[in-house]
């Protein structure tokens, strides 16, 4: 489905939040599920084209927009993704999937994109608010809290 992208803006030094507006489109998913997103005429092309998926972080409540996070890399696609303009269309796939917890907690993984969709749903879309993550026999808090748009990190 085709989607226009909407915002963008760091949330951690290196880390991107991404929002898109889906067109009036309802799309029902579930905390923990992820999706794939095409660049249309990305301005940077690698081997490994331009379709990655990532974990959904906005709230299931927030029907009409989906979001996600990821880590700023000197890949094609990133570089494309910082550079993406407001208002540009990509494609998306509907959410498939679900997310379980490993037993063993030693694995390298990203836990947070999810448990920012479940915390999400819990206060109804609320843009702020903190997820407890439970890393070995460590427990780390964090809060989400709005970020100016960044710039172009790759000069």
């Amino acid at each position: 489905m085709r989607a226009r992208f909407v915002e963008k803006r760091e949330v951690a030094k290196g880390t991107l939040l991404v929002l898109f507006d889906l067109l009036g489109r309802e799309v029902e998913f579930k905390p923990s599920q992820y999706f794939f997103v095409t660049l249309l005429d990305p301005p940077y092309e690698d081997e490994l084209g331009a379709r990655r998926h990532f974990s959904v972080v906005t709230s299931p409540n927030e029907r009409e927009r989906r979001g996600f996070c990821t880590r700023l890399r000197d890949s094609a696609f990133k570089r494309s993704l910082v550079e993406l303009p407001t208002g540009a269309e990509v494609e998306l796939e509907e959410p498939k999937g679900s997310f379980l917890l490993p037993q063993d907690t030693n694995q390298g993984m990203s836990t947070r994109p999810p448990l920012v969709s479940r915390e999400r749903l819990l206060g109804a879309g609320a843009s702020q608010g903190t997820a407890v993550v439970k890393a070995s026999t460590t427990t780390t808090a964090t809060t989400t809290t709005p970020y100016p748009t960044i710039t172009n990190p790759y000069p």
